[in-house]
């Protein structure tokens, strides 16, 4: 049978032709005396081993697989666990910053408005959290026609818990009364009663596993499955002018106290050291010595100074309403813990600040610069005086003029920047005294109360952002003189004489130079502005007093000119014949011998609507 290129090519192939070859060449080598069957018994052999070979690849194959499955596995799991514990240090890193955060943020009153109560809604995963703080109900107050800080409050009535900070999801009930039909939650505010035994038990608030079947609460919409939990939380401030003024007193009598030991001591030690010198008895050294010890032992300890506080209540509710659930012992004692430590950190940061706030104070005072200013300001009048003679033909205005003096005085105190650095420093502070300057520099600038203030109290937070450089370049523009339209009607001058006429200035000096000197600037605005307005008055009336002496003497002077005419009518002999008596050149003649005084426009008074 012949074969073709086809079958050829196919005899051909690795695995055919290839392998015969293969085996053919073994033959050769081995020259066994079956050939055939050796050959074909090799062949049988040759693939058993390459089953085994491809059984054997296949398995190492699969093991890889496995392998490699397993290290995918093994590594998907270790991103898995890397993540677990990012998002695990994550949270933890979250919980301390927030934790750090109430221990230490400045401003608690803002950061339970919304911020604290969100927080505490996500880690224990209440459905609502919402914080009620105890007060005096407030009233609607105009303040357009009211200045008073306290008038918001309404002492009589009854006090209720205010809605301070809400979840987000509670939003709505926001800066509003809490109704006292909830009886449940004003509960935890009435003192426990004390045991059998006289102690008083540790109270934790009122849990409600199931609100539905307790009738006895209160909804504010409509009822939902779930818990409810309402405890108390009892804080102390200590940000206020009284316990700034009496915390400085003390701090300032435990500093010489301190000091007045410390002397002491020092000069004990210094004879101490002097008799020691002076005697060689070992015993007797020994004995001074240790009577000197004694001495310092027995000393009485001086205790840093207390500060005054204010205590205030919160209460906390939180819930699980539409959750259905009940909130469990544990959780419970977690949130009230968390609660606590929200008063703590309130409390703690409050007298920090009040600390810090006398201690700027204390170092204020050491090296407070003089301001004793009258005699400067006598001898700034005096100078300037000189440059004053132009106006001296009037009375009234050139005394005006040397009281505007003061003015420039206070001005230039205004550009030291020695005095405005202590202004500013003010602005590191909490407690800011003597508040109502700033209110009446800021509304004589033209702002609102609305910017500036809070139900008539001074929003130092904001208010300390704007007292800058800007802020004096803008006082140093303000000009007493000329008539001005009417301000706001808690603008004017009398409503802000008013804010301030209860300051003493040298305790304003006291307290801060920069702060005495605008209060200088206030007064001195408002006497100069009175001044001014009297001033033009009176300068009208003198100009209509001229106006009316003028027209007197005109009515007079044409009263002498028509009996100068006729007389002289009369008097009158003519040269040539049929010369007349020339009127016209006779009246020309007198008026310019008697010149008719100038008589002014009638001045119009000037509106001046900032006063009342």
């Amino acid at each position: 049978m012949q074969l073709g290129p086809i079958d050829l090519e196919y005899l051909h192939q690795d695995k055919i032709g290839g392998i015969i070859a293969e085996g053919l060449t073994v033959l050769y080598e081995k020259k066994p005396e079956s050939p055939v069957q050796y050959l074909a018994y090799w062949l049988l052999q040759y693939n058993k081993t390459q089953e085994n070979k491809q059984k054997f690849d296949q398995s190492v194959l699969q093991k890889a697989k496995e392998v490699n499955k397993f290290i995918e596995q093994q590594y998907k799991l270790k991103l898995e666990l890397e993540e677990q514990l990012r998002l695990k240090n994550e949270h933890e890193k979250q919980e301390q910053d927030f934790i750090d955060k109430i221990n230490n943020d400045p401003y608690h009153e803002e950061l339970i408005n919304q911020e604290y109560p969100d927080y505490m809604q996500r880690k224990f995963k209440l459905s609502s959290v919402n914080i009620c703080k105890f007060v005096n109900q407030k009233q609607e107050v105009d303040i357009d026609l009211v200045d008073d800080e306290t008038a918001f409050t309404n002492t009589k009535a009854q006090k209720l818990l205010y809605y301070i900070g809400t979840s987000e999801n509670q939003r709505f009930l926001q800066n509003s009364y809490l109704s006292e039909q909830a009886t449940i939650t004003y509960d935890v505010l009435k003192p426990p009663q004390p045991l059998e035994d006289g102690t008083i038990p540790q109270q934790k608030g009122t849990y409600i596993p199931n609100v539905v079947k307790e009738p006895k609460i209160y909804f504010h919409r409509f009822p939902s499955l779930g818990a409810y939990y309402t405890f108390l939380v009892v804080y102390e401030t200590f940000l206020f002018e009284d316990a700034f003024d009496q915390g400085l007193t003390d701090c300032l009598e435990y500093q010489k106290k301190i000091r007045a030991q410390e002397l002491d001591i020092s000069q004990r030690k210094e004879q101490l050291d002097q008799d020691l010198l002076k005697i060689d008895d070992e015993e007797e050294k020994n004995r001074m010595i240790e009577e000197f010890n004694e001495y310092k032992d027995a000393l009485q300890q001086i205790d840093s100074p207390s500060f005054l506080s204010q205590r205030h209540q919160l209460v906390f509710c939180v819930d699980t309403l539409r959750q259905d659930r009940e909130i469990s012992e544990v959780e419970r004692e977690q949130i009230y813990e968390f609660g606590q430590l929200f008063g703590q950190g309130f409390s703690k940061v409050e007298r920090e600040l009040l600390q810090k706030d006398i201690d700027a104070q204390i170092q204020y005072l050491e090296s407070a610069p003089q301001f004793i200013f009258q005699d400067e300001l006598q001898t700034y009048v005096e100078e300037k005086q000189i440059n004053l003679e132009e106006f001296k033909t009037n009375e009234l205005v050139y005394n005006y003029e040397v009281e505007c003096l003061s003015m420039e005085f206070n001005k230039k105190l205004l550009q030291n920047q020695e005095y405005l650095n202590k202004l500013f420093e003010l602005t590191q502070r909490r407690v800011i005294k003597f508040p109502n300057i700033l209110k009446a520099i800021f509304l004589l600038l033209g702002y609102t109360k609305d910017e500036t203030q809070i139900e008539n109290v001074l929003n130092w937070k904001y208010v300390k952002t704007l007292v800058n450089e800007e802020l004096i370049s803008k006082v140093l523009l303000i000009d007493h003189r000329g008539p001005k339209a009417a301000p706001l009607q808690y603008s004017t001058v009398s409503r802000l004489e008013k804010l301030i006429e209860k300051y003493e200035p040298e305790k304003i000096y006291n307290y801060n130079i920069g702060l005495g000197i605008l209060y200088d600037f206030l007064q001195n605005y408002f006497k100069l502005r009175r001044l001014d307005i009297d001033l033009r008055k009176a300068l009208n009336e003198q100009i209509r007093q001229q106006i009316k002496e003028a027209q007197q003497q005109i009515a007079e002077l044409i009263d002498k000119r028509d009996k100068d005419i006729l007389q002289a009518t009369e008097e009158f002999q003519p040269i040539e014949e049929g010369q007349e008596f020339n009127l016209e050149q006779f009246t020309e003649k007198w008026n310019t011998e008697n010149p008719f005084p100038i008589v002014h426009a009638d001045p119009v008074d000037d509106v001046d609507e900032d006063l009342e």
